[in-house]
């Protein structure tokens, strides 16, 4: 299970000038300089092998003075430049802040932060973080993408807790909201969701609190929505993750037992999965009317990070990691019964260090809860049309897999219930993608789910054929 990490450009406005000073001279110390210094060296060489001591003396000097002004500027440069807050379950980590050097390149753990606040400071909007130690950390609202404002307090209310977060900042991430609200056909499918399904309040368990007679201890959480959490635990010396659903307390008691039933079954069908390209499913348990599956701990990175971080993937890359996904869900939908993923997204799939591709989640605590809760649980806009009726099939995981080749493929998640052309996002991607590609990835999430591919090795075909030569007609 990967660790989820928000990350937010901080332009650190204080370095402004010096990075129109840096910038602005950079071919005199980046390029001038350095051929300088590269013509004093030969000089100096040259003169080892003759009695101008003297002109070896200044030639040497100037090759100091040439690469110490070079080292200073870059110095100087990379300081100046905008820095990158990275926030996980473990703390923040901080750019160079200018005056701050308490928190600069610094991890700040969440237990080491007392209060959150914003107020305003010489007309500017300050998010500060006050320590325990009794130092703060002030970030200028402005100094951040518009965008990334919302995400990151989101994420600092989750991880440090919402009784560290006061109002004001909480009030800042709900004007956020208010202001990136628009007409779009995304934003209504939301606001159907949200009329149709009522989510009820969770709470998390929380760092050291032990499951299984001590066995489990919750180490720190990993993500959090609905009514499931992700942690990563300890077990004896090993490292797990525990996924957790719970059932709201004025479920049905009939409701209960089926969802009871049905949770069982597929921790059953999931602990069987023996498969390299799977993270494997070690145990399921029922404590204090929750419920939980125990998976293997696996170091990567999931896609939709990969993605964020780095941005769109080549096509070449895409259909290496398509293929590898193939193999998986072929493997899933040979066994008896079948096993449908129902939740096949860049999220649910890591990137290991050595380039493998491996699904680490699956949609059973989905369909559990919904089973419960009468909710559609899942990523619209990876859902099918046929799962959002409640008819999951074969060809709604091929769907999905779809709508993560166009995600991978432009860095942007598919429009809800439509047939998804990546070649039609922008021109500069066009380019990029051939039109095989193109073709399989409309094919994969057409609304009829019968004109779709009809299983995931008819997929692996056509993807080895992208990059075939065409043949010449006659």
């Amino acid at each position: 299970m990967a660790e989820l990490a928000v990350k937010a450009s901080y332009k650190n406005n204080a370095f402004l000038f010096l990075r129109k000073i840096t910038s602005g001279t950079f071919p005199i110390w980046g390029i001038i300089l350095p051929l300088v210094g590269v013509a004093m060296f030969l000089i100096s060489l040259g003169s080892l092998f003759s009695p101008q001591t003297f002109a070896m003396f200044w030639s040497f000097f100037a090759l100091c003075i040439a690469a110490l002004i070079s080292i200073v500027m870059l110095v100087l440069h990379t300081i100046a430049q905008p820095g990158e807050l990275v926030i996980t379950a473990k703390g923040i980590r901080f750019p160079f802040l200018a005056a701050q050097r308490h928190a600069s390149f610094k991890l700040i753990d969440w237990s080491d932060i007392s209060t959150i606040e914003v107020y305003d400071q010489h007309s500017n909007e300050v998010l500060a973080l006050f320590l325990k130690s009794g130092k703060r950390i002030e970030l200028i609202l402005s100094e951040f993408e518009p965008q990334s404002i919302e995400p990151l307090i989101t994420a600092i209310e989750m991880w440090a807790g919402s009784d560290k977060v006061q109002p004001r900042a909480l009030a800042l991430k709900n004007k956020r909201q208010i202001e990136d609200a628009s007409g779009s056909f995304t934003k209504m499918w939301e606001e159907e969701l949200a009329r149709r399904f009522h989510p009820t309040a969770f709470m998390p368990l929380l760092p050291e609190r032990t499951l299984r007679k001590g066995n489990l201890k919750i180490v720190r959480q990993l993500a959090t929505g609905g009514l499931s959490a992700i942690y990563l635990c300890q077990e004896q010396n090993n490292l797990v993750v525990l996924k957790e659903s719970v059932l709201p307390a004025n479920t049905k008691e009939e409701t209960k037992i089926k969802a009871k039933e049905m949770f069982e079954r597929e921790a059953k069908l999931l602990a069987k999965i023996d498969h390299p390209g799977i993270v494997k499913v070690r145990d399921y348990f029922i404590e204090d009317a929750r419920h939980y599956l125990v998976l293997d701990y696996l170091n990567g990175q999931d896609l939709r990070q990969l993605v964020l971080q780095n941005g769109f993937r080549r096509e070449s890359q895409v259909v290496e990691m398509a293929i590898q996904v193939c193999a998986v869900m072929k493997y899933l939908h040979s066994q008896s019964p079948c096993i449908l993923h129902r939740d096949l997204t860049p999220d649910n799939m890591v990137m290991t260090n050595d380039g493998s591709v491996v699904i680490i989640d699956f949609g059973a605590a989905n369909e559990f809860i919904g089973t419960a809760t009468g909710t559609l649980v899942g990523k619209q806009s990876y859902i099918s049309p046929e799962q959002f009726r409640g008819k999951a099939c074969e060809q709604s995981d091929i769907y999905s897999f779809g709508c993560t080749l166009y995600f991978l493929l432009t860095g942007k998640d598919p429009e809800p219930l439509s047939v998804s052309h990546p070649k039609d996002v922008s021109e500069h991607l066009s380019e990029h993608i051939s039109d095989r590609m193109n073709e399989l990835v409309a094919k994969c999430t057409d609304m009829d789910a019968k004109k779709r591919f009809s299983d995931f090795s008819e997929i692996q075909i056509a993807l080895n054929n992208v990059h075939a030569p065409v043949a010449e007609s006659v």
